[in-house]
């Protein structure tokens, strides 16, 4: 990927909702950046019960780094271990999936080095240390009728983090709900990410709909997100 970032202007004070819309710094970046994920898996299935031990090699190099003259590399091994499996239940209305999980990912090998990568996305954030997570799949569906709930729920725990950084806990909860109330459509919708050790919301979607008529919909919504040290990044409701 070729990454281009430009950088605008802070807002001047009592910036709306108190975000102060800093930047890091860094001015405009034009960064190459090369990144890789290699898996190598095995499946054993038994009574419908997925047993998946795995080993993933991850490589990541830019061209330029938070000081110009760097080149950063990050380099990194794992090895690992899933647990899944798939519950259906069917009848004449409708249908009811329930698919359980259960991961767990060891730290082999790590390294990173000739400085600091600019951030642009989710590549740059910090793959180390070990996880566990357990998660919950809830899928129901009355297609008849139009009814359906799909529920996500991923609880994780990163330890044994590179250069003493602190153990973290996520909870994670994405879910859609659409179905009737007195024979109006309604929707509901909501993504939120949960720290455990600190107890803060460190981002969350919800947006509500209804549908009235054929040519009218309704929506509201809000979102919030907050940087990794729970500071507001922004605030919205539409």
């Amino acid at each position: 990927a070729r990454l281009r970032r430009r950088e605008g202007t802070a807002p001047s004070e009592g910036a709306l909702l108190g975000i102060d819309g800093q930047a890091d710094g860094l001015g405009v970046r034009d960064v190459l950046r090369a990144d890789s994920t290699q898996r190598l898996e095995l499946n054993y299935e038994r009574s419908g019960v997925n047993l998946t031990p795995f080993l993933e090699g991850r490589g990541t190099v830019w061209d330029e780094g938070v000081e110009e003259a760097d080149a950063p590399t990050r380099t990194a091994l794992f090895g690992g271990v899933e647990l899944a499996t798939t519950l259906v239940r069917g009848g004449a209305g409708g249908y009811h999936t329930l698919a359980p999980v259960a991961r767990y990912r060891s730290q082999l090998a790590f390294d990173q080095r000739t400085g600091t990568a600019v951030h642009y996305d989710g590549v740059e954030e910090n793959i180390d240390g070990d996880t566990v997570e357990y998660g919950l799949r809830s899928l129901w569906r009355r297609p008849v009728a139009g009814d359906s709930l799909d529920l996500e729920l991923l609880a994780s725990r990163r330890m044994n983090r590179e250069e003493g950084l602190p153990e973290s806990e996520r909870f994670l909860v994405l879910g859609k709900l659409r179905t009737e109330i007195g024979g109006v459509p309604v929707a509901l919708y909501h993504d939120g990410r949960y720290d455990s050790v600190d107890d803060k919301t460190a981002y969350s979607n919800t947006t509500f709909a209804v549908r009235p008529t054929d040519d009218l919909i309704m929506q509201v919504g809000y979102q919030r997100g907050l940087d990794d040290g729970f500071s507001n990044l922004y605030e919205t409701a539409s």
